[in-house]
């Protein structure tokens, strides 16, 4: 290379300077150093590979600049910007992957280097300020440095940021789902889910600043989200992956039709012992009165299908470190729900008690709010005297109807004497369903192990009902889809409500 082939080079380095120092007349200053470093060379020296050769004379040449200015956050050749307070308009993005990097070192590190290249002090100033030696400080600012350059061209090449997590959560027992509601909280807990990580790992992984990932671990751990081995956390939840509702339910409704045609068999045929318990509401058209006998007759033939699985025996909810108990499980699904779901939920109101079966497609947010706010039920068979906006609720969702000049309950209502025989009546007929569901539920108890991870296996136990009892949601659609079950007209539907009186607390329907 000749000295006068350096002029092609001149507006490219002119460009260089400029787009870093958005200063025309900085630029000018540094460009002509660079090229009158880059003359001074040719003179002396033969040039082989030109091209290489000036711009590494250029990168130095800025480095040394910025150096002067203010404190430089890394020695190398690839990260040539500072702590500085400027935003050049290029170098925005690298400026907010330096200081992402920079919080994904734990907070031994960070704090140091933070006060050696931000706050200027000595490493014998930081030294007393930690209570450490200056040698311990020396060091991890060295293994700090080489921590973050390794980090900031991860981040660079890769773009690892924070993602938000689509989850359905639920729990079985006297345990908050709402603990996951939070996005850090989820993104912490998947990020540790497979192994055990460091507070700097989980960093890496989610793009969470590793400050915040510090604030999160008190609660986690008190929770039992995640559990602490050592210097690295690993997630104690189940988390089950996003194919695994689907694959759960295309086994489960593989055997919902035959299950629906032999539920109805069942039940039409114990009906004339069932309406002669004598409780309120058994006159009521089999279409409605099943939206309440399926869900109950179900729930019994699933707990008799576990009996029967000593695998599968639910024992007593553990207790956990925040005072409750039970256990937490989340669905990585696409939007955060699931098809098929079914539950059940008992309010205790002055002696009586509202009993409400729910599945996933008819589920209200308002009809379960109306039955919590109810107060001062009478046990009996007339409502209270409500508002009238609670009392046009009630007739609205078909909790209450209209007959003969007075409001009367729409739903089943039973004695304790009553639900007793009802239980006893729905408890032999559930058998042959039971014997029906057993090889369903050992296969869905080994897709269960084959899922999670085996350290998770224990607790298969205490959420499989959640699984498990998605059948009760499958076989009523089926049913409503026959036209078996009443079809609800309103937003709000009261069909799968039963009432039990006061002395019934122990029975379980």
């Amino acid at each position: 290379m000749k000295p006068h082939d350096l002029e092609k080079y001149t507006a490219p380095v002119f460009r260089f300077c400029l787009v870093r120092l958005n200063n025309i007349e900085d630029a000018r200053d540094l460009a002509q150093d660079i090229l009158c470093e880059a003359l001074a060379s040719l003179i002396h020296s033969q040039v082989e590979q030109p091209d290489a050769w000036l711009w590494r004379i250029a990168r130095n040449r800025y480095c040394r600049r910025i150096r002067q200015r203010s404190p430089v956050l890394l020695d190398d050749g690839t990260l040539l910007d500072t702590f500085a307070q400027e935003t050049l308009p290029d170098q925005s993005e690298e400026k907010q992957v330096i200081f992402a990097a920079l919080h994904s070192l734990a907070n031994s590190h960070r704090q140091i280097m933070i006060d050696f290249y931000v706050n200027r002090l000595s490493t014998g100033q930081i030294a007393a300020k930690y209570g450490i030696s200056p040698a311990t400080v020396r060091s991890r600012l060295f293994y700090g440095r080489e921590k973050l350059r390794k980090r900031w061209v991860v981040k660079m090449e890769e773009n690892r940021i924070y993602s938000p997590q689509e989850w359905f959560v639920t729990g079985n027992g006297d345990v908050d789902p709402s603990l996951l509601s939070r996005q850090i909280v989820r993104s912490i807990a998947q990020a540790c889910y497979e192994r055990p990580l460091s507070i700097e790992e989980i960093s890496l992984q989610t793009g969470i600043p590793c400050l915040y990932i510090e604030d999160e671990l008190p609660n986690l751990l008190l929770h039992e989200i995640l559990e602490r081995q050592g210097e690295r956390y690993l997630t104690s939840m189940v988390i089950y992956p996003e194919s695994f509702s689907e694959q759960a339910e295309a086994l489960l409704l593989a055997n919902a039709a035959a299950l629906a045609n032999r539920t109805c068999e069942l039940l039409r045929g114990a009906m004339p012992a069932i309406r002669s318990v004598g409780f309120y509401g058994n006159d009521l058209p089999e279409s409605r009165l099943f939206w309440s006998l399926i869900p109950m007759l179900l729930r019994e033939a699933c707990a008799q299908a576990r009996m029967k699985t000593p695998d599968l025996i639910r024992g007593a909810f553990p207790l956990r470190t925040d005072g409750g108990c039970g256990w937490l499980c989340a669905y990585a699904s696409p939007g955060g729900t699931r098809r098929w779901f079914s539950g059940c939920n008992a309010y205790h109101l002055d002696g009586s008690r509202f009993r409400y079966y729910w599945s996933q497609s008819l589920f209200s947010e308002e009809l379960n709010q109306l039955l919590r706010q109810l107060e001062n039920v009478t046990p009996g068979l007339y409502p209270p005297f409500f508002d009238g906006e609670w009392l046009a609720k009630c007739v609205r969702c078909d909790l209450a109807v209209h007959q003969n000049d007075s409001i009367r309950w729409h739903t089943p209502v039973l004695s304790g004497q009553q639900a007793e025989k009802l239980k006893e009546l729905l408890a032999g007929i559930a058998v042959p369903l039971a014997d029906l569901l057993v090889p369903i539920s050992l296969s869905l108890y080994d897709f269960m192990k084959n899922t999670i991870p085996s350290r998770l296996h224990p607790q298969i136990r205490g959420l499989f009902g959640i699984e498990f009892n998605s059948i009760i949601d499958m076989i009523c659609c089926e049913l409503l889809d026959q036209s078996i079950l009443e079809s609800p007209t309103e937003g709000i539907f009261a069909g799968q409500v039963i009432m039990l009186e006061s002395g019934v607390r122990s029975v379980k329907l």
